[in-house]
C-alpha cells in the first residue's frame, strides 16, 4: 500500500471520527437545549449547604431530568459554576431545557415563596404566617423581633431616631416574597425595611408644620405608629380613620383615658369575644380604661391607611365614637350624644337598652 494510498484512509478514517464525535456532542447539546418534560412536570427541590455538583446531577438524575450525570458536570465547568452551585430551593420545570436547570442553579435563583401579611396582625400572628410558609420558625422569628429586640433605624426621614421595644407595629403588612429557610434577621429586616419606604412616602404627603409626633415634646414615630395600631383595629372603613385618629388625639389633649376596647383585646390575645366589664379592669399598662395616655407600644402592625390617619388626623372636636354593627362608625362631641347614639344603635340591633 502507498503512502499516498495510506495518508487517504488515515484522512478518511479522521474525518469518520470527526463526524461520530460531532454526531455525539450534538446530539448531547440537542438533548441539553430540549425540554426534558413537559410544562406540567414541575417540582421544588432542596439544595442544601455543601452539596457537591455531583451529588446535585444525581439528584436531578433521580428525577428525571438528567439521563446521564457527565454533561451537567461537564456544562457547571464550563459555566463556571462547577465549585459553586448555589444551595436553596429550586422550581424545576419540564418547560425547562437541563442546560437551562444548570445556568439557573448556577445564577442561585432561588425560589420565593409568596406570603400577605394582612393590615391588623400582631407580631405573633407574624410568626405564624412565616412559619406556616416555611419561610422561618416563628420561634426564630419572635426571638429576633420581640420584646427586648430594640428597633433602630436611621433611613426615616423624619431626623428622629426611632427606638421602640421590639418590632411590634414596624412590620408593614403587604405581600412579600422570600426563599424557604430565610434567616430570621433577614425577614424581620424585610418586612421593616418595606415599613420605612412606606413610612417616607406618606411623610411627604404631611406639612412640615403639621408633624406632631415630631414636634410635641413626647411624641415619637413609635408614638405616632401605637396611635395608627389603634386606628387599624378601632375603625372598619379607611374613610372613618383619620376620624378615629382625631378622637384619641382630643382625647390626649384634654387628658382623657383613650378607653380603646382593642387595647383589652391586644391584651387578652382574642379579638374576637365581647368584652366584659370585668375585662376592663385588668391590671395592664396596655390597658388604657385605667391608664392615660397611649399605651406603651403598638397594639398590632396597621397598614398605609392607618398609618396616615395618624400622622394626619381629621381635624375636628370629637371626643367619642362606637361602631354600628355595619362596619361603620359613628362620631359624638359630648357624652350625652355619645349614650343617644349607644342607645339608638342597640335598639337598632335589638339589644336592651339601659
Amino acid at each position: 500500500m502507498s503512502g499516498k494510498t495510506i495518508l487517504i484512509l488515515c484522512l478518511v478514517i479522521g474525518l469518520v471520527v470527526i463526524g461520530i464525535v460531532g454526531a455525539v456532542i450534538y446530539s448531547y447539546w440537542s438533548e441539553w437545549n430540549r425540554p426534558w418534560g413537559t410544562a406540567e412536570q414541575e417540582f421544588l427541590i432542596d439544595i442544601e449547604k455543601g452539596m457537591t455538583a455531583e451529588q446535585i446531577a444525581d439528584l436531578l438524575k433521580d428525577k428525571g431530568v438528567l439521563k446521564d450525570t457527565t454533561f451537567f458536570l461537564i456544562m457547571a465547568d464550563l459555566q463556571g459554576f462547577g465549585g459553586s452551585l448555589k444551595a436553596g430551593e429550586y422550581r424545576i420545570s419540564g418547560a425547562s431545557s437541563p442546560l437551562e436547570i444548570v445556568e439557573m442553579i448556577g445564577r442561585g435563583d432561588i425560589y420565593l415563596h409568596r406570603f400577605v401579611l394582612p393590615e391588623g396582625i400582631t407580631i405573633n400572628q407574624v410568626a405564624q404566617i412565616l412559619e406556616e410558609n416555611q419561610i422561618c420558625k416563628a420561634a426564630d422569628f419572635l426571638r429576633v423581633a420581640g420584646y427586648g429586640e430594640v428597633y433602630q433605624d436611621t433611613g426615616l426621614k423624619s431626623g428622629k431616631r426611632a427606638t421602640a421595644p421590639g418590632s411590634e407595629g414596624f412590620l408593614f403588612p403587604d405581600t412579600y416574597f422570600m426563599e424557604k429557610n430565610a434567616e430570621p434577621e433577614r425577614v424581620r429586616d424585610r418586612l421593616m425595611r418595606r415599613f420605612n419606604q412606606v413610612y417616607n412616602e406618606l411623610l411627604e404627603q404631611v406639612p412640615e408644620t403639621e408633624r406632631w409626633w415630631l414636634l410635641e415634646e413626647d411624641g415619637s414615630v413609635p408614638a405616632m405608629v401605637t396611635l395608627a395600631s389603634l386606628v387599624e383595629r378601632e375603625a372598619k372603613r379607611d374613610e372613618d380613620r383619620p376620624l378615629v385618629a382625631s378622637v384619641f388625639r382630643n382625647r390626649l389633649k384634654h387628658g382623657m383615658p383613650l378607653q380603646s376596647d382593642a387595647t383589652i383585646h391586644y391584651i387578652l390575645g382574642d379579638w374576637t369575644r365581647p368584652l366584659t366589664p370585668e375585662d376592663k379592669l385588668i391590671e395592664d399598662p396596655y390597658n388604657t380604661f385605667l391608664n392615660k395616655g397611649l399605651p406603651p407600644g403598638p397594639i398590632c402592625n396597621p397598614g398605609r391607611a392607618s398609618l396616615f390617619a395618624a400622622m394626619a388626623p381629621a381635624k375636628t372636636d370629637y371626643l367619642y365614637f362606637m361602631a354600628t354593627g355595619d362596619g361603620k362608625t359613628e362620631f359624638s362631641r359630648t357624652l350625652e350624644e355619645h349614650n343617644a347614639m349607644r342607645h339608638r344603635v342597640q335598639a337598632g340591633q335589638g339589644q336592651p337598652v339601659p
